[in-house]
């Protein structure tokens, strides 16, 4: 009985805390022991756990203390970026997105991410080199590939569209009411 009791305290215990949205402080004593990946780790593990919680601003400090801590990364920039797009604020979003490119420019996700953003805005040219990126590193990604043909669709450029599009029917990934709903 006392056995299962403390298992229950314990449970009880380990669910309040995974589930606050307070911001753990840094045990700075074992974290810089372990140098400033450890840091980053912490702190990007953190912000993580803030953006799903709910709470996206002290999500975002933590993805800038990140930022600051390993500036070659890309992923806080691209949740950065996520954020902001979700937000609205897609000049921020392009911002973030375009840093998380310069640091991993052969990353799908950012590509597709990128892409889309820039489609979404109005820049064709822009989302296309993201699409057609994103169709290089994977190119049996029938994602990719359905956006890139939307793009060149929206850009007017028939021939490059029909030819994506074309691949994707020949694939058999797409039948023809698929083609038509990605070109309406």
């Amino acid at each position: 009985n006392m056995k299962k009791g403390i298992i229950l305290i314990s449970a009880a215990v380990l669910l309040v805390s995974a589930c606050s949205k307070k911001i753990l402080p840094a045990a700075d004593t074992n974290i810089v022991e372990h140098g400033n990946d450890a840091q980053y780790n912490y702190l990007f593990s953190e912000a993580i756990r803030q953006k799903y919680l709910g709470s996206v601003d002290n999500a975002v400090k933590l993805f800038q203390e990140c930022t600051k801590r390993n500036p070659s990364a890309a992923a806080p920039y691209y949740e950065m970026a996520q954020i902001a797009a979700f937000q609205g604020d897609k000049e921020s979003a392009k911002i973030n997105a375009l840093k998380a490119f310069r640091n991993e420019k052969d990353n799908y996700w950012i590509n597709m991410f990128c892409g889309g953003l820039y489609a979404g805005t109005g820049n064709l040219d822009s989302a296309v080199v993201f699409m057609e990126n994103a169709s290089r590193l994977r190119p049996d990604d029938y994602d990719s590939r359905a956006a890139l043909g939307q793009i060149y669709l929206q850009q007017g450029d028939i021939v490059k569209a029909e030819k994506v599009l074309k691949q994707l029917r020949g694939n058999s990934e797409y039948d023809e009411n698929d083609i038509y709903n990605i070109v309406n």
